[in-house]
């Protein structure tokens, strides 16, 4: 019986992953780097600490690390004020889960002020009965932590849940965990990698109205 429903937050719930690379794109073409999109999405699911110091190896920058690191929330904030959306078929997915009675849940690499704060800008904070970010744990995704985080926020066994994923990295975290893993993939990552992904849809649309079905 399923009682909880996992969801990731960077590129499922919001489109916050193509906002962020086209700041980090703004960014490094300051510095006459070519950071392109098949980059860039190998590192999608790592925490941004993580991913920044792989950034700032690959593409060396005529600043020290902590300036880089300044540089980019200072221009990705302004990117994500002016461009961040939920993801098409988020909202009512949401309202779907919820009236099944099933519990929701957030596992996110991403850091709580910006994760609460997005949730609260689109006035959904209220759907999930935890959201358990990067400060919560001591390893991110692939690890299990953040997946497990959730199981015992919420009190229920690994066989009851299941986690919604737009990368690899987030698929091997709830694959770890015992949770079945469903990938909603990122627009234009190979689905190959997605291989040990136990179910693949091509949209959060797709999954509603798995859903859907299940309320008849």
């Amino acid at each position: 019986m399923l009682k909880l429903v996992i969801f990731d937050h960077d590129g499922l719930m919001v489109n916050s992953e193509i906002v962020v690379f086209s700041a980090l794109n703004d960014l490094f073409k300051r510095h006459n780097h070519n950071f392109g999109w098949d980059y860039f999405v190998k590192h999608i699911g790592m925490s941004v600490s993580e991913s920044l110091e792989i950034f700032y190896k690959d593409f060396p920058l005529a600043i020290t690390f902590d300036e880089f690191y300044s540089l980019r929330n200072e221009i990705v904030a302004k990117h994500i004020e002016k461009d961040l959306q939920l993801m098409p078929g988020l909202l009512p997915l949401l309202k779907t889960i919820k009236n099944l009675g099933i519990d929701m849940a957030v596992s996110t690499s991403g850091k709580r002020e910006y994760i609460e704060s997005s949730l609260n800008r689109f006035d959904i904070a209220d759907f999930f009965t935890t959201v358990v970010c990067i400060e919560d744990v001591t390893r991110g995704k692939p690890y299990p932590d953040l997946v497990l985080k959730c199981l015992k926020n919420v009190n229920v066994a690994a066989k009851h849940a299941v986690m919604l994923e737009d990368s690899p990295h987030g698929i091997d975290a709830a694959n770890r965990a015992g949770v079945f893993s469903i990938a909603v993939p990122t627009k234009s990552m190979d689905l190959n990698k997605f291989a040990d992904a136990k179910l693949i849809l091509p949209d959060l649309e797709t999954l509603n109205n798995l859903f859907m079905f299940l309320k008849k």
